[in-house]
Formats: C-alpha cells, structure tokens, sequence
C-alpha cells in the first residue's frame, strides 16, 4: 500500500451473485439460519454491523463500508434481489504485548466478531460492471445502474 495515498484496489474481493431466486441466504436467516461461531449459534442479526453510506448518481451507486482494521480477505459481498448482502468478520484489536505479559482490559468499545448486513439499492444493477477498493479503512463498492432501454 503506497503512504502516501492509502488507497488499494481490491481484485481478490470477489462479488458473488448466486442463482438463489428464493433469497434464502440473506441476513436474516443466515445460510441454514444459523452460523457456528467458535463455541455456539451465531445470529447474525444479534451482532454488531459496519456502517455505510449509500450515494446514488445518474449512473452508479457507490456504497461506502466501514471496515478499519479488518483483513479484506473475511468479506464476502452479494447482489441478492436488489440487495448488497455484506458478510464478514472482524478481530478484536489486541495490543501487542511479551508472551509473559498480563493484559487487563479497562474498556472495549470497538465491535468486533461476524456481521451481516444488507443494503437495499435503488434500481437494477450491471453486475458485471461491479467494482471494489479499499481506500483509508473504507470498502467502496461502485454498482453501475443497468442501461434503460
């Protein structure tokens, strides 16, 4: 990543669209209703979600994602019936310390762990047109608008 601008694009993103015409696999049921996390059930809807801004312009919509502090590579994006379905999951932060050292934490306000939210957009989408970058802890995700007529 270059300093000076911070900016990378991010061809290892991929954006699925699957053949789900029912639009089982969105956040509210999750796929199967459930995900397994670490000991237990996940509900995706009892966690925490990125925010996002969505901008619509004559030709595009581009969805800003808060995602700092998150490996790209634990982001899944789909177009699901008008929906961007963003899945992920992000680490608590952990401060760097010696194998010996103690940690006591004193407030934790950063969410963290596996989220899904969806993003309802306005018309329909040119999916093949789709593009991501990741530029200063923000995930833009452009969504050219399909051509009318």
């Amino acid at each position: 990543m270059n300093s000076e601008t911070d900016t990378q694009t991010t061809p290892s993103l991929e954006l699925n669209v699957p053949d789900d015409p029912t639009g089982k696999s969105n956040c509210s049921q999750g796929p199967g209703g459930s995900w397994k996390w670490r000991s237990g059930d996940f509900n995706p809807n009892d966690s925490w979600a990125p925010t996002v801004n969505v901008y619509q312009m004559s030709r595009r919509v581009e969805v800003c994602i808060d995602v700092s502090g998150m490996d790209m590579s634990k982001i899944d994006l789909q177009i699901q019936s008008q929906t961007l379905l963003i899945r992920g999951v992000r680490q608590a932060p952990d401060p760097r310390r010696t194998t010996d050292e103690t940690c006591k934490i004193l407030c934790m306000e950063i969410d963290h762990g596996p989220f899904c939210k969806e993003v309802p957009l306005p018309d329909p989408i040119d999916t093949y047109r789709i593009m991501t970058r990741y530029t200063d802890g923000y995930l833009w995700v452009t969504l050219p608008l399909r051509s009318q007529g």
